[in-house]
């Protein structure tokens, strides 16, 4: 029995900003309540660690008080709620990821332009649903073929999307966009955030050598979520857990070849304790990816 890890996997770019960000407001401002609108990302063990540490995760401006520091996540906000934390005696600390952000502009230029949105998502996500507040009037979220329906009607449309999304799902969906709509115009650079795109096409490659894959992510991420997705529809059996405890010997059994990897949320020693425990506990034997 063997695993491997594999690569690329763990954090991206507006991950580890973001939390570094916290960290800075934490060293800086010992004596400040520290709150975060919204989970900074989506990983239980490292929301549960920073709630630990004295930070308050919220979803209500009226929760913080002033003088107090809010950070916003990783995963943007709507224009409301910003406005109403800036009109207030709170220190405001902007950790959203520089891709979603981006997002964010273009819905604002394309709307300006006369384009109507077709916005790829789901539409309960903490991303999608600030991105959507942007101009809740000029977008369509869709998710599958049957939605696009309710784009029907307008003279132009701009396509844009969710950063953490099936890469491969995304684009069928917008080929069939084309199809159904004209004057159709996507951004010069993708919107999935290349850390996603690349774990994804890394997990398709894999599933040829393993018949197994562990994700370590939580639920409520959806990059993770789409790891073990692709996993699955390879033909592998697939697995997401926040850590190593939730690993079974029962859904271990089968398993010959083992491939693990991390959601873009996160953290490395979640990876290495996962491994610790096949090679100690279960009698896996690492080996090179």
């Amino acid at each position: 029995m063997k695993f491997f890890l594999l690569e690329p996997r763990g954090f991206c770019f507006g991950v580890k900003n973001a939390l570094e960000i916290v960290e800075d407001v934490l060293k800086n401002n010992p004596h400040k309540k520290i709150y975060v609108y919204n989970e900074i990302v989506h990983n239980k063990v490292i929301v549960e660690d920073l709630r630990l540490r004295g930070v308050t995760f919220t979803q209500e401006e009226i929760e913080v008080p002033d003088g107090a520091v809010v950070i916003f996540s990783a995963h943007g906000i709507s224009p409301i709620t910003r406005s109403l934390f800036m009109n207030r005696n709170i220190v405001i600390v902007d950790a959203t990821c520089p891709l979603v952000a981006k997002v964010h502009e273009e819905v604002i230029d394309y709307t300006k332009k006369g384009y109507h949105v077709i916005y790829i998502g789901n539409p309960s996500h903490d991303e999608v649903r600030g991105v959507v507040a942007e101009a809740p009037e000029n977008i369509t979220v869709v998710q599958t073929e049957e939605d696009l329906a309710r784009a029907a009607g307008y003279d132009k449309y701009v396509v844009l999307n969710q950063t953490t999304l099936n890469l491969f799902e995304t684009e069928d969906l917008r080929r069939k966009i084309v199809s159904r709509f004209a004057n159709v115009q996507f951004p010069k650079i993708e919107d999935i955030c290349y850390a996603t795109s690349s774990r994804q096409q890394a997990v398709k490659e894999a599933a040829v050598k393993c018949d197994a894959f562990i994700v370590i992510g939580s639920a409520n991420s959806s990059n993770s979520k789409k790891l073990m997705e692709i996993a699955s529809s390879c033909g592998s059996k697939s697995i997401l857990v926040d850590d190593a405890s939730e690993l079974t010997k029962e859904w271990l059994q089968g398993a010959e070849n083992l491939c693990i990897t991390a959601g873009a949320s996160a953290p490395e020693y979640l990876v290495q304790k996962m491994a610790k425990r096949l090679r100690e506990e279960f009698g896996f034997e690492q080996v090179d990816g």
